[in-house]
Order: structure tokens, then C-alpha cells, then sequence
């Protein structure tokens, strides 16, 4: 490109690289060119501008601020707000005797280090990591010229090896390739902080605001320098991650504008150097071809920097992960020393205090100590706690193993019995210093019969009252001053079929199970409610940590009405108990459902009669008025063969097989079969069901009118085909279509079949 077509923006650039260059030569000439003429350079040593060249930087402003910021940095440090002082001004001794005892910095004679010998200096430069070198070079202008110089260049080599990072960038020399790895994450353009990635493909570490000032995409490239020519880009560092794509890599390539600017004013003046004859187009190409190689070199070291990355940050998380094992650990031997067991210690080491990556001092410890032992005691008092109620549990458990399963199923729950005063003396105890054993419940296992009778009597207190409160029945919204409501059914004994009972704690496992959480379930008579438990799973009744007497049961109006009418269907009263209606075990159809239709009948799901309470408390809660029907008793035999039962809810009655956890009646059946010997298992002698949990009901159809096949066709005249049965809808088609009678009549074209 020829100088008569540079450009305005080239030409303002070159301004501001002259004014630079001019401003660094006339301050060294100033009141630094004494030191210039006392200092000499080792031989073979880099510049300080050398030193911060590795992104463009102006030369220094101030060579007695030895800080990096002052070449590293293309943007000039900030000045310094001016101090208001209103006090009067010091005279000339007090200005010298501030002077001489301020705390400013220090100068070279005051610096001990300066003064050893260049070999002793050498030996202690080889023994640091690469971050403390470049603070080094920053403290004294002696030490900095010493390590800038190519002397100390296998010292940073040795250095950075040891850091194990990557090899030395192409076209950057040791010690500009540690600033970039090493040095503060500060942006090299406006110095702006916490600047943590470095974009190997530019050669820099940039922020985000100034990589969306500087950047250059490829297609732009045309409308921001229209007067260069794109070939100019394969000469050019770039990077695939734009200013505005958060960290993204993309396929377009962006390129550093200052680098555009200064590689055009490079070409430009080889341009004039042919012209002028002082060489010959050979340079240029060779230029070129260099620089080419070079940026091919920086891409495949860009890739291998690029990983070096990643498994830096992998190993600085395990090294942080290291940190913080040996604190704890640290942390833990201490107090294993003051008498608290691993298992206890174990409960802050997710604490904050505990999860630092720092070495535990004596000072630190004396400010943890107290919050992480209060802790620990809090964990200690816990676990003594727990081992009590292990205890207590299965001594529990031994009790009830020398019972019936059949007598499982009105046992108080474990939080029942641990609730009562002579156990929680012991559960609740605030020694925290014996663990307890066995021996220490031997006087209260003995007395166990005694309080699980108490529990019992007092359960059934509290049903009996529910039955003795006189109902409250429905007052009609017309209804006069003086009328009295009808009554309704009200059950006579905890044992009446009519006793229903819900949960006001709004249990609900029992809906859980059909996934209808809305609904409340119920619990049929006295030994119904004593299997019910607020906080027990419903598979696992015995394992839970609130006491069921806590449970408020109330007395079920629409539960009451659901039975009473269950009751009247099989032709008895009010004073039927829940033995007669287990003893009759009908079935019974919900004709407040909608059935589904199949083969011209309808499909009816059938419920016991403990099933069918509990199915309308539970799904007809808008329904106040049930509506049954009796299930005739051979399609209701038919149906109890067809059952399955696959609930959890069986046990063996002959051993504590399932005393932790029920099972399926199939497969408590075959364990009576293998264990015991008993070909033909019965209930309840056998096999007993412990919890009550709801079955999934059976279907029943129910034909239509016209749906069995009973009619026989009068037109046909072979004896087969007169003898063929049809439904009604059957028989009509058939007529129509073989015998073309469009209206038939019965009689006379067909009839019912007197054989079925």
C-alpha cells in the first residue's frame, strides 16, 4: 500500500506511536538520565518496554513507580484524588523530619536484598514460583533489571516448569509469557480486575468491555477499514470467541484492531522502503512468509494452552479439595484429643468454618472452636439419644415377637409406648456422658403388658365417648322455631358396623396409594382405628417419631350414612355389628358411580363392605346420600374366587416373620406352606390381615336387557338353524338381511328360547 493512499485513521495512528516514542525520549532524557549514567545494563538484558511489549504497551510514564501497571497496561493510571488539607502549611524542618520518618516507599539502599552478591540473588530467583518473581520485579528497579534481562531467562523457564504450565507462546519471551499465565487477572487494556481468561489466539488477557471495543469481526472488517485490503487478516492473531458471546467460541474469527492498525503501518512502511530503493520486495515477502508461520505456530499452541487450562482448573479444585481433607482432618484430631468420637465430628464438616481451603492456625482454631463444639455436643446428645430409642425398639420388638399376629394389629404403636412416663425417663434423659444398655430398661420391660393395656383401655375411652356424644343431625334451611331434625344413624358400641371414624389431622396414605390426595380415609370399628398411626407408613406401621395418641379422631357423619345404608341393604338395623357384617361378607355395587358400558352391558366395580365405606368417604366427598346394591350371591361367590388381594398387608399368625414388614397373602400363603407345613392355610387361624389397606376392587358386567343370546329365529326351516341362539339385536339383523322381513314381529318371525 503506497503512501499517497494511507489513509486518515493509519495516519492517526502513526500520530499517536510517534507522540509515544517522542514523550518516552524526552522524559529519559529528564531527571532520570543521572540514574541512566550510574545504573548499567548486564549485557544481553531486556528493556523494561521489552518487558511489557507483549501486548503494545506505551513505554513507562514513571520509572521510580516500579509497579507492572505502568508498561503492562495500554491505558495510563488513573490519578490520584488530591488529598484537602486545611491545616497550615509545615515548615522546612518539619517537612524534613516527615520526610525522613514517612512510611513511603522504600529506596534501593534501604532494600537488604539489593545488596547480596548477583550469584546469592540468582540462587534465591531460582527457588520461587513464578507469581513471586514478577512481584519481585516490582519492588526495586536494581532487582528489576536483573530478572527483565536475558540472564534470568532459564530462572523463569526453571519457574514456570515447575508451575508446570505450558511452553513459552511464539514470539514472546519467558518473562512476558509468565506476566500473561501468572500475573494478576487485571485487563491488559484498562487494567479493569478479576480479567481470569486469557485468549491465547490474541495473546491477551482482555475484559469483556474492551474485547467489545477492539474486536473486529471478519465480515465488519470492510466497513471499519474500508481502505485496506483483506488479505492483511492472514497476517493477524485473531480468536473465535466474540465480545458478546459470553465465552462461546463461534466459527467467525475476530481480530484486535490496534493489531490491524500497526500491522497496516508495518506493510506501509515496507511499502516505502521498496520505493525508496532502500530494499528490495524480498523483505516483504519475506515478512509475509514469516509472520504466517508465526501465527500457525501460536494456533497449535493455542490449542495446547486451551487444554493446559482445563487441567489447570481441575487440579486447582483437588488441590482446594486437599486443602480442605487436611483442614478437617486437622480440625478432627483436635477434638478426637478432647474425648468427642469421629462418628460425632463427622456433623461439621460441611460447616463453613471447616470447608476452607486454608491451613488451620492456632488463632483460627481459638475462633472456631466454640460455635464447631456446641455442634458437635448438639450431635453427641442426638446420637445418645437415637441408641436410647434403638434400645427401646427392640426390646419393643421382642415383646410383641412372643405375640400372634392377630394381636399386632391393636398393639400400640413404638411412639405410643415411648410416650409413656416410665420409658421417656430414660429416652429423654439429659446424661450425656453413659451410654445406656439393655440393663437400664430391664425394670420397664417388665411392665410392658401393664402400660400397653393402659394405652389400649385409653384408646377405647376415647372412641366410646365419640359414640356416647349425641349426633347433631342436618336442620332444614325452611325449617320452623320448635321443629325438630331428623336423627340420624348413629353406631351403638365402638364395635357397631356404623362406627366410622376419620383422622381431623387430615391423614391421607391411604389415598395416596390411589392418587387422590384430597380424599380423608376411614376406619371401621375399634380394631380398625387402633392400626391407624399419623406419622406411620403405611407398609411399615411400627417405624415413625411422633406419638399416635396425638391422633383426634371424630365420628364420620358421611361414613355413618355409607353404613347404615350398607346395613339396610342386607336386611339388617342399626345394631349391626362389624362381626355380622364380616361374617356375611357380601358384595356390594356403587350405583353413585358411572359404570362403563362393554358388550351391551355395564361394567360395575364391586367393594366389600368395608371397601365401599371407605370408597365413598374417600371419592364422593360432593355426595351426601350413598346409593348400594347387593351383588347377587352367585356372581358374588364367583367373584371372591377371582380376587386377589396384592396388598402389603398380610402376616404369618404361627411366627414374627413379618413383624418389620407385611407381605402379599400369596406369598405369606406359600411361607406357611414352606415353613410350617400347612397344605391348606385359613384365615384368620393362619394367616391374618394386619393393616387395612385398601384392594383394588373387581369389575363385574352386568348384561343389558336383550344382551344374552336366548332368541331363536321362526323363519329358518332347517332344525340346526332354527335351534341357533341370538341376542335380540341378533336375531332382528338376521331376519332383515336372510329372510328380507324388514318390521319382525315377535311370534311370528321369532321367539324366546324356552331352553335357556
Amino acid at each position: 500500500m503506497s503512501g499517497r493512499r494511507q489513509s486518515a485513521r493509519l495516519s492517526a495512528a502513526q500520530t499517536r506511536k510517534d507522540a509515544s516514542e517522542n514523550g518516552a525520549t524526552a522524559q529519559s532524557g529528564g531527571g532520570n538520565a543521572s540514574r541512566a549514567k550510574t545504573t548499567s545494563r548486564p549485557e544481553g538484558s531486556m528493556s523494561e518496554d521489552d518487558w511489557d511489549a507483549g501486548d503494545e504497551s506505551p513505554a513507562d510514564v514513571d520509572e521510580h513507580a516500579d509497579s507492572m501497571s505502568e508498561g503492562e497496561y495500554e491505558g495510563r493510571r488513573p490519578a490520584k484524588k488530591q488529598k484537602l488539607d486545611k491545616s497550615p502549611p509545615k515548615t522546612g524542618k518539619q517537612t524534613k523530619t516527615a520526610r525522613s520518618t514517612g512510611k513511603g516507599r522504600k529506596s534501593n539502599k534501604d532494600c537488604l536484598l539489593v545488596e547480596l552478591p548477583l550469584d546469592i540473588l540468582f540462587e534465591i530467583f531460582g527457588q520461587c514460583p513464578p507469581q513471586d518473581l514478577i512481584s519481585l520485579s516490582r519492588t526495586s528497579h536494581l532487582l528489576r533489571t536483573h530478572l527483565l534481562s536475558e540472564a534470568s531467562r532459564t530462572i523463569w523457564r526453571a519457574a514456570r516448569e515447575y508451575a508446570d504450565g505450558p511452553p513459552v507462546a511464539p514470539g514472546m519471551t519467558e518473562q512476558q509469557w509468565a506476566h500473561i499465565l501468572f500475573g494478576k487477572p487485571r485487563c491488559q487494556s484498562c487494567n479493569a480486575p478479576n480479567v481470569h481468561r486469557v485468549d491465547y489466539g490474541l495473546q491477551r488477557r482482555a475484559c469483556v468491555k474492551c474485547l467489545k471495543l477492539n474486536l473486529v469481526v471478519t465480515s465488519r472488517f470492510s466497513r471499519v477499514f474500508p481502505e485496506l485490503d483483506a488479505s492483511i487478516l492472514d497476517l493477524l492473531r485473531y480468536t473465535n470467541i466474540g465480545g458478546h458471546s459470553h465465552g462461546h467460541a463461534s466459527n467467525s474469527r475476530f481480530y484486535w484492531q490496534k493489531d490491524i492498525e500497526d500491522m497496516a503501518l508495518e506493510l506501509e512502511k515496507l511499502d516505502q522502503d521498496i520505493e525508496a530503493g532502500v530494499s528490495d520486495a524480498g523483505k516483504k515477502h519475506t515478512f509475509i512468509s514469516e509472520r504466517k508461520e508465526l501465527l500457525k505456530a501460536i494456533n497449535q499452541h493455542g490449542r495446547i494452552c486451551s487444554t493446559w487450562t482445563v487441567n489447570a482448573s481441575l487440579r486447582r479444585e483437588e488441590e482446594k479439595a486437599e486443602m480442605m481433607r487436611k483442614r478437617f482432618n486437622d480440625i478432627r484430631t483436635k477434638f478426637m484429643e478432647m474425648g468427642y468420637v469421629e462418628e460425632d465430628i463427622e456433623a461439621i464438616k460441611d460447616a463453613s468454618s471447616v470447608r476452607q481451603a486454608t491451613v488451620l492456625t492456632d488463632r483460627g482454631w481459638k475462633i472456631i472452636r466454640s460455635s464447631l463444639e456446641a455442634e458437635i455436643r448438639a450431635t453427641k446428645t442426638e446420637r445418645l439419644r437415637n441408641e436410647r430409642f434403638r434400645i427401646a425398639n427392640k426390646l419393643y420388638n421382642a415383646y410383641k415377637r412372643g405375640l400372634n399376629a392377630s394381636q399386632w394389629r391393636t398393639l400400640p404403636q413404638e411412639s405410643d409406648v415411648f410416650d409413656h412416663p416410665a420409658f421417656k425417663g430414660i429416652l429423654d434423659s439429659e446424661n450425656d456422658d453413659a451410654k445406656s444398655t439393655e440393663a437400664d430398661f430391664a425394670s420397664i420391660v417388665a411392665l410392658l403388658p401393664e402400660i400397653v393395656s393402659s394405652i389400649q383401655a385409653a384408646r377405647s375411652v376415647k372412641l366410646l365417648e365419640l359414640i356416647q356424644r349425641p349426633p347433631a343431625g342436618p336442620v332444614p334451611e325452611d325449617a320452623e322455631p320448635g321443629d325438630i331434625p331428623p336423627s340420624l344413624p348413629h353406631p351403638h358400641a365402638v364395635d357397631s358396623a356404623l362406627a366410622v371414624f376419620v383422622c381431623k389431622r387430615g391423614c391421607r396414605y391411604l389415598s395416596w396409594m390411589r392418587g387422590n390426595r384430597n380424599a380423608t380415609p376411614a376406619y371401621i370399628g375399634q380394631d380398625s382405628a387402633a392400626t391407624h398411626n399419623c406419622a406411620a407408613s403405611p407398609y411399615h406401621p411400627w417405624h415413625h417419631t411422633e406419638p399416635s395418641v396425638k391422633t383426634v379422631f371424630e365420628l364420620s357423619d358421611r361414613g355413618v350414612r355409607a353404613a347404615a345404608a350398607l346395613v339396610q341393604t342386607v336386611g339388617l338395623n342399626d345394631r349391626a355389628t362389624c362381626a355380622q357384617m364380616d361374617t356375611l361378607n357380601a358384595r356390594f355395587l356403587c350405583k353413585t358411580c358411572m359404570p362403563t358400558r362393554s358388550g351391551g352391558g355395564l361394567n360395575y366395580a364391586v367393594y366389600s363392605w368395608r371397601s365401599a365405606i371407605i370408597h365413598f368417604v374417600s371419592s364422593h366427598v360432593d355426595k351426601q346420600v350413598p346409593q348400594w346394591e347387593r351383588l347377587d350371591d352367585a356372581r358374588a361367590e364367583s367373584l371372591k374366587r377371582a380376587e386377589t388381594d396384592t396388598t402389603l398387608a398380610w402376616a404369618c399368625n404361627h411366627c414374627a416373620e413379618h413383624i418389620a414388614r407385611c407381605e402379599t397373602r400369596t406369598k405369606v400363603i406359600e411361607h406357611i406352606k414352606t415353613k410350617h407345613d400347612i397344605a391348606e392355610p385359613d384365615v384368620p387361624h393362619d394367616l391374618v390381615r394386619v393393616l387395612d389397606l385398601e384392594q383394588t376392587p373387581a369389575m363385574v358386567h352386568i348384561p343389558g336387557p336383550g344382551s344374552k343370546a336366548e332368541f331363536n329365529c321362526l323363519r329358518c326351516e332347517e332344525t340346526a338353524s332354527r335351534a341357533r341362539l341370538f341376542i335380540l339385536e341378533g336375531v332382528k339383523s338376521h331376519l332383515k338381511a336372510k329372510h328380507k322381513v324388514g318390521a319382525p314381529v315377535e311370534g311370528r318371525d321369532w321367539k324366546k328360547s324356552p331352553n335357556v
